[in-house]
């Protein structure tokens, strides 16, 4: 049970560090031209922003993967339906 766990919290974990860095290279790519340059800087998230809201997602994240575990683990009739999951 607990290396599913360990799997479902490794693969969120690498599924939020791969958006993080495709959100960040995308919006370090992206270059802009002609005389809207200064109003589209306006309208991007900075970085430490992005961050931010990245690490934010993960713990309520982690926290709601871990609550439903503890739940679904609790619901197990018997101790060796906890070791069969």
């Amino acid at each position: 049970m607990k290396s599913r766990i360990l799997d479902w919290v490794w693969n969120g974990f690498c599924l939020i560090l791969t958006t993080l860095l495709i959100s960040s290279c995308i919006s370090f790519s992206q270059k802009t031209s002609g005389p809207d340059k200064a109003n589209s800087t306006q309208n991007r998230v900075a970085p430490e922003e992005l961050h931010a809201a990245v690490i934010s997602y993960a713990n309520r994240f982690f926290a709601t993967i871990a609550q439903a575990s503890v739940e679904f683990e609790k619901a197990l009739p018997t101790p060796g339906h906890r070791c069969w999951t």
